[in-house]
């Protein structure tokens, strides 16, 4: 059953359905035990009456636990230039910015505790 862009169009403002498309190149579902992955996805946004939707198609892949916490780990890695910032930005000492990133996962956030906390 095949219907007419044009009608199939006209039925959706009927029912007052929206549908977007939405550019993406990785989709990530993370779950307790695994994340389930979609390389080059197509989605598509669809408002139904106030209640969004979100229809995902592609390449499907899914990642043990093991695999997951080593992104994880290397997502919340401090980079050299993160604790650069917060050491010219604090006048703290390399040990102190990477012990505020660490505790906050967050550049501004660790640059206010270390000068909240006036250690340096």
């Amino acid at each position: 059953m095949f219907f007419n862009p044009k009608d199939l169009a006209r039925v959706m403002k009927q029912l007052n359905i929206k549908q977007e498309s939405i550019k993406a190149h990785k989709v990530i579902i993370e779950c307790d035990n695994k994340n389930i992955i979609v390389q080059q996805p197509e989605v598509i946004k669809l408002n139904v009456q106030g209640q969004v939707m979100l229809q995902i198609t592609g390449n499907i892949k899914e990642q043990a636990e093991q695999h997951k916490q080593q992104a994880k780990a290397e997502q919340n890695a401090i980079s050299e230039e993160d604790i650069q910032l917060v050491m010219q930005q604090t006048n703290c000492s390399y040990e102190q910015a990477k012990q505020a990133l660490s505790e906050t996962n967050d550049i501004a956030k660790a640059i206010l505790k270390l000068k909240s906390e006036k250690l340096c």
